[in-house]
């Protein structure tokens, strides 16, 4: 739930700064007072209702971002610019995806195959972690434009510093 909430948070970083640029303030009044209000009530009913404790905190607060936050601060944006929504939705589902099987991968390698407590076992996992998230990101991402720039800075990079 953590992971899920600084994914939210991420993602929304570009939306917060172009709403603030733009001057978005009035329009963002009345998101800006349902969102805690959403989190507060879904907070509560887990923990209340559900007896989640800390997880029902951080689900409650993961609820209040895709009601409000994920939707309604680009929606700000890109009506300006004039663009369609839908292709943002695309966008995020696909790093949502693929967050999700980077996460579900690295769960059954880390937690499933390798068994015990000790040093060497979370050497391991970390190296697990590691390989196995930059693995999923290669496979879904190797094709797009961005991945190739990407790579591109990084050969630079590593040409600089020969």
């Amino acid at each position: 739930m953590v992971a899920l909430n600084l994914f939210m948070r991420l993602i929304r970083n570009t939306f917060i700064m172009f709403n603030n640029a733009f001057g978005h303030f009035v329009e963002l009044k009345k998101k800006n007072i349902i969102e805690p209000i959403i989190n507060i009530v879904a907070s509560l009913l887990f923990i209340l209702v559900f007896k989640m404790g800390i997880i029902g905190v951080l689900l409650g607060t993961f609820i209040s971002n895709i009601t409000t936050n994920f939707w309604f601060e680009p929606y700000l944006i890109f009506k300006k610019c004039q663009v369609s929504l839908k292709e943002y939705f695309k966008i995020a589902g696909n790093y949502l995806l693929t967050n999700i099987v980077a996460g579900g991968l690295t769960y059954i390698l880390c937690d499933i195959c390798l068994t015990g407590n000790s040093w060497v076992l979370f050497l391991i996992r970390i190296i697990i972690c590691c390989v196995a998230i930059n693995l999923v990101i290669i496979l879904f991402y190797r094709k797009t434009d961005e991945y190739q720039y990407f790579m591109m800075l990084v050969k630079k990079v590593l040409k600089l510093s020969r």
